[in-house]
C-alpha cells in the first residue's frame, strides 16, 4: 500500500514539474524581441484606383499602388466630325 502511494506522489511531482517547465519556457520565447522584428503603423494609403495599401518591410514604407488600367475610346476614323458638316 505504501509503494502505491509513493509511486503516485512521484508521478504527481513529475507532472507538476513538467507543467511548470512547459509554461515557463513558452513565456520566455514569446517575450523575446528579435533584432529584425519591426512594428509598422497600421495606417493605409488610398490609391488612384480606389484600393488601399499598407506599410510593409523593415523601413515601413507603403506598398506601391497598382497601376490603374487606362480606358481608351475606340477610334472610328482619323477625321474630326463637326455637326455643321451634315448640312454642307
Amino acid at each position: 500500500m505504501k509503494n502505491k502511494t509513493a509511486i503516485w506522489i512521484v508521478i504527481l511531482i513529475l507532472l507538476l514539474i513538467g507543467v511548470y517547465l512547459y509554461f515557463t519556457r513558452n513565456n520566455d520565447d514569446e517575450n523575446t524581441i528579435v533584432a529584425n522584428d519591426v512594428a509598422c503603423a497600421l495606417d493605409t494609403k488610398l490609391c488612384a484606383d480606389g484600393s488601399y495599401v499598407s506599410r510593409n518591410g523593415p523601413s515601413c514604407l507603403f506598398d506601391t499602388c497598382p497601376i490603374p488600367e487606362t480606358v481608351t475610346s475606340p477610334v472610328v476614323d482619323d477625321q474630326t466630325f463637326y455637326p455643321a458638316d451634315i448640312y454642307k
